[in-house]
């Protein structure tokens, strides 16, 4: 534990200072990203021991596979970026290795208070009543009707205005059935749980379907025994894999000719290009929202993902301009902060979420808790695809935890308090003598 706690407290005065010196020297995009990438390389593997169920692994593992792309002439599109988008990523992954300490290597178990089990069927009733409203009033499931018609529909599915509400409260509701299925063995649990995977596929949501399959992957490894990082890494390629010949085939064309894989590079896997392309079509897009929003909008452009679509306000933002590619239209979380609060708005809101994540893996490891267990899973998923996009700012998503606090207090009992015998005053005991 000590030697733990001295490792960290080592890295988070070395890397920084380190990061400074190296901005002071006056490298360019390339060397920086290198020369970056060498301790927090080390940190990941010397002081996080290359944990997959810790927040700040999660959130530096894609993001060095950004910068060591972004080094790599494999694309017609090849160009440096700026120092200053390098900055941008690093400033993030320091900010987050200062707050998330690493994780408790052993199982840290499950919360023992028993559930209510008719509060747990009226919450699957709801699930399911709010299920079969959205489907009523939108006449069709997205999934038949891709099959029947060729044409899913899955972007207009939903009640207006509480279909963001609906996801989270499934993706919450689906996530506590996990937990408890695999702390009691109950069947009902576990039905409840493939439910909800069953009803996102249907409706053909495949963000709610990876946000809770790792999240679940987090409940697993942190309250039970870790998984093998052979078996992670083997499953890791297997999805890259599929991911790549789907991304194919829904694109009807080679991802090569899309991305501009130069003839020297023609030899590499489709999924290796799916990969690359998703990482430095990334920065290079970030870059340009840097180069763009040298001063920001300060409009709060990024904030309105929080509100429902009902109130939010029309026409959004138009960021074509800072697409570098229209097939490679990822943002990441950083970009739509620059654009609001420039770099400051980027170190505030991780270092924000850092301490939410935090304080949430602390309080889980120091006693086994429900709440804080699966709080910690969801800022997980934030921080692992904040390579994509800002899932912080996300109504979907953050708003998980509130559903996951009304079910704890719903679903666990209360655990019974002690109670001392009242001393009888008019007939005390007999002194001892």
């Amino acid at each position: 534990m000590l030697r733990r706690e001295l490792k960290w407290l080592l890295a988070r005065v070395t890397i920084p200072v380190f990061a400074a010196l190296c901005f002071a020297f006056g490298l360019t995009a390339d060397q920086l990203s290198i020369a970056l990438a060498i301790p927090l390389a080390l940190a990941l593997v010397l002081v996080y021991r290359l944990d997959l169920t810790n927040a700040w692994v999660a959130f530096t593992v894609p993001w060095l596979a950004v910068l060591f792309f972004s080094t790599l002439d494999l694309s017609d599109f090849s160009r440096q970026v700026s120092p200053q988008t390098v900055a941008v990523i690093a400033a993030g992954l320091v900010i987050g290795l200062m707050l998330i300490p690493p994780t408790v290597p052993r199982p840290i178990g499950f919360e023992k208070r028993p559930v209510r089990k008719r509060a747990f069927r009226a919450l699957f009733l709801v699930f399911i009543a709010f299920t079969a409203v959205n489907v009523a009033l939108a006449g069709y499931v997205p999934l038949i009707q891709a099959l029947t018609t060729g044409d899913s529909g899955y972007m207009d599915f939903g009640v207006k205005g509480l279909y963001g509400l609906y996801n989270a409260f499934s993706n919450a509701f689906g996530l506590t059935a996990f937990y408890f299925w695999r702390r009691d063995g109950d069947r009902a649990y576990r039905n409840a749980f493939l439910t909800v995977v069953c009803v996102f596929v249907l409706f053909v949501t495949r963000q709610n379907l990876v946000s809770l399959v790792i999240e679940c992957f987090v409940v697993q490894n942190l309250c039970m025994r870790r998984s093998s990082r052979t078996v992670i890494a083997l499953a890791a390629a297997a999805a890259l894999t599929i991911f790549g010949v789907i991304g194919d085939i829904r694109i009807g064309t080679d991802i090569a000719e899309v991305a501009q894989i130069k003839e020297s590079a023609a030899w590499l896997p489709s999924s290796v290009v799916w990969l690359y392309s998703y990482s430095y079509f990334n920065i290079l897009n970030l870059d340009n929202t840097v180069a763009t929003f040298v001063q920001p909008a300060l409009d709060g452009t990024s904030l309105t993902q929080l509100l429902p679509s009902f109130v939010r306000p029309e026409g959004g933002v138009d960021d074509a301009n800072l697409i570098e590619v229209a097939a490679f239209n990822v943002t990441s979380y950083a970009s739509p902060i620059i654009r609001d609060f420039g770099a400051g708005g980027v170190v505030a809101v991780v270092a924000l979420f850092a301490l939410l994540t935090r304080r949430s893996l602390l309080a889980t490891q120091r006693r086994s808790s429900f709440l804080a267990t699966a709080s910690y899973a969801v800022l997980y998923f934030c921080f692992a695809f904040s390579f994509f996009v800002n899932f912080w700012f996300y109504l979907p998503i953050i708003f998980q935890p509130v559903f996951l606090w009304m079910f704890s207090k719903a679903l666990l009992r209360r655990p019974r308090q002690r109670t001392r015998p009242v001393p009888n005053i008019e007939h005390p005991p007999p002194a001892v003598r």
